[in-house]
């Protein structure tokens, strides 16, 4: 999938505001970019890894590791676990070089209103594929009551939060809000808002069959077209 200039920029924009991380090596003129997954998500790490190779650089690497949870899910039941995930890294480009001088400060990721504004569809796919989820509430006899996506934005900081939430409003239209999660915030949408947001990123996370549950609206009376 050849890609233009702006959507190659925009899918490196959408990594680092998802599970995406920009380093340089000691002796390398650019930066390169790597991303891990559970083995659930690895074919999506292939997928992300070809695009990139197809429209960046001919290298990437894979290893495997083994690891301890840790993160926001951590609790009592999972810390001494040890899990299987895979990194898929990158090498370095010119490119992913200009987008962690975009998005790094302090070697810590940082959002500004011009590194959203240059988030194409396919960048928004990536970034939710990587950090949101599609959830269901459900009515007492377990119909299903409303359909909202989270992006998991625990990790960046509130006035970063809230340029994310001004950024949907101003530049797709699409009203968010912040919900607490434990002592942090995430990004929330009501079921119009998130039908509104997945017709935009549904036609690229479809490419991605592990990733298919992700537009899965579970409407069993009628049919939402997230495609036209």
């Amino acid at each position: 999938m050849k890609l233009p200039t702006t959507d190659k920029k925009s899918f490196l924009i959408g990594m680092v505001m998802g599970d995406g991380h920009i380093k340089k090596g000691k002796k390398a003129v650019n930066y390169n970019i790597s991303c891990t997954h559970n083995p659930k998500q690895y074919d999506y790490l292939i997928w992300k890894m070809e695009v990139l190779k197809e429209n960046l650089t001919k290298n990437y690497w894979l290893t495997t590791k083994k690891t301890k949870f840790t993160g926001k899910g951590t609790h009592n039941g999972n810390t001494d676990k040890i899990y299987t995930m895979h990194v898929g890294e990158l090498g370095t480009h010119p490119l992913v070089t200009q987008v962690y001088k975009e998005s790094y400060i302090s070697s810590k990721k940082a959002v500004s209103q011009n590194l959203l504004n240059q988030l194409t569809p396919i960048g928004l796919a990536v970034w939710y594929m990587d950090d949101g989820n599609l959830g269901y509430r459900k009515n007492p006899n377990g119909s299903i009551k409303s359909r909202n996506v989270t992006l998991h934005t625990e990790g960046f900081d509130i006035e970063s939060q809230h340029t994310i939430i001004r950024y949907f409003k101003e530049v797709w239209g699409i009203e968010t809000r912040l919900r607490r999660s434990r002592d942090k915030y995430k990004v929330w949408m009501n079921t119009p808002n998130s039908i509104k947001f997945l017709k935009l990123v549904a036609p690229y996370v479809r490419m991605v069959p592990c990733m298919h549950y992700k537009i899965d609206l579970k409407y069993e009376k009628k049919t939402v077209d997230l495609f036209n």
